[in-house]
């Protein structure tokens, strides 16, 4: 049986925060992305820090809206991260050098 593997603890902020706005977003609608995505400190409670992850924000609270839940919503961003970096190398080293180096590399890229 395979096991799931969890998220480091920066990550688990994230996805507290990204689920924390889907949850504005399910009860208030979706204008509630845009009034509550820039609160100042949520980051751990702390007044001092206010850290505004853009990751969080733009794109892992919508695909939690979508999803409706966060360790999907970071499965799919992770996939669709990597598939983002594949198709960014194929087109990089197809430009350098050619069409069968370049599937090679990004062979090796994934």
């Amino acid at each position: 049986m395979r096991r799931l593997k969890l998220p480091g603890a920066d990550t688990w902020g994230h996805l507290f925060k990204a689920e924390y706005l889907a949850g504005q977003m399910r009860q208030s609608g979706i204008g509630a992305y845009f009034s509550t995505a820039w609160m100042p400190s949520w980051y751990m409670g702390d007044p001092f820090r206010t850290y505004y992850p853009p990751l969080t924000t733009l794109i892992l609270a919508p695909l939690v809206y979508l999803t409706g839940d966060s360790l999907t919503a970071f499965a799919l961003f992770a996939t669709l991260a990597t598939l983002a970096m594949a198709l960014l190398t194929f087109g990089f080293l197809h430009s350098v050098w050619g069409p069968w180096p370049a599937a090679f590399g990004t062979t090796l890229a994934l």
